[in-house]
């Protein structure tokens, strides 16, 4: 049974009638990836523009105003495990450590991780605060994300690197997505399928083993076998997609303790 928990009732549309005001703009979506594991873990930072009209509070003082968002938590495979609703004053910031949320989420690989949805009717900025036992990143999801064109990046091959993936679909139907590695002069592909506002996580040792080592440099066209291969990587989908990329870095760090690093690519 999936847990429900709710820190506020969810935001609802109010009627000038009843002496309240509810100035909306037309509803921001955010697809997010989080996580939670021994390795990191991930917080939310609800930024409410404080410029924008919120609904007032029918049991606050005259004049106070609160931001108001939904969340929704849908696992790897797209079944939604969590939901809730969020309240804060529209001129203050909010921290939601995501870690109570991801309790039910099931695991993948041996860690939890997640498709956040968040829906808002009211400008804010959402930051997902990604932290591990040596350091902390921060990054913002793209707002109604849609994979359209094609897209390239530069990706380093390294033994002492490894090169994550993530897809985050917000779509009711499966999403698809050919991966090129340029490396080179070889140009292999792997193709993956993302269920219906499910996440996939891949990597690129996995998808193309042949490239992983450094062993593997000369017969990849790399003078010298050099210990780091630069590569470029593009991304492409048959039809445009609700579909948000992250890249999750893991280095190695002193110790053996490993260190990571989350971006947005779109």
């Amino acid at each position: 049974m999936s847990q429900v928990l709710r820190l506020a009732p969810k935001p609802e549309n109010q009627d000038s009638t009843d002496g309240r005001r509810s100035v909306a703009v037309d509803e921001q979506v955010h697809h997010m990836w989080v996580s939670h594991s021994s390795f990191f873990t991930t917080d939310l930072l609800i930024l409410p523009e404080t410029q924008a009209s919120a609904e007032k509070d029918g049991g606050a003082e005259e004049g106070s105003k609160l931001f108001t968002a939904s969340l929704e938590f849908f696992d790897a495979d797209g079944y939604k495990f969590n939901e809730s609703g969020v309240a804060c004053p529209s001129d203050r910031a909010l921290t939601l450590s995501l870690k109570s949320f991801m309790e039910s989420c099931k695991l993948e690989s041996g860690w939890k991780h997640a498709h956040l949805q968040v829906r808002s009717k009211f400008p804010a900025r959402f930051i997902c605060k990604f932290s591990d036992k040596t350091r902390t990143t921060f990054y913002s999801p793209v707002v109604n994300p849609e994979f359209r064109a094609a897209h390239a990046f530069p990706v380093q091959i390294s033994a002492i690197r490894k090169n994550v993936f993530c897809f985050v679909s917000g779509e009711s139907d499966e999403a698809k997505v050919k991966l090129r590695l340029f490396i080179g002069k070889r140009k292999p592909e792997c193709d993956i399928v993302i269920p219906p506002n499910g996440v996939t996580v891949v990597s690129l040792e996995d998808c193309f083993p042949e490239f992983c080592g450094a062993s593997d440099a000369a017969e990849a066209g790399i003078e010298g076998g050099a210990q780091r291969m630069q590569a470029y990587l593009r991304l492409s989908t048959p039809s445009p997609s609700t579909l948000s990329v992250y890249t999750l870095k893991q280095n190695g760090g002193r110790g053996g303790q490993p260190s990571y690093s989350c971006e947005v690519l779109l």
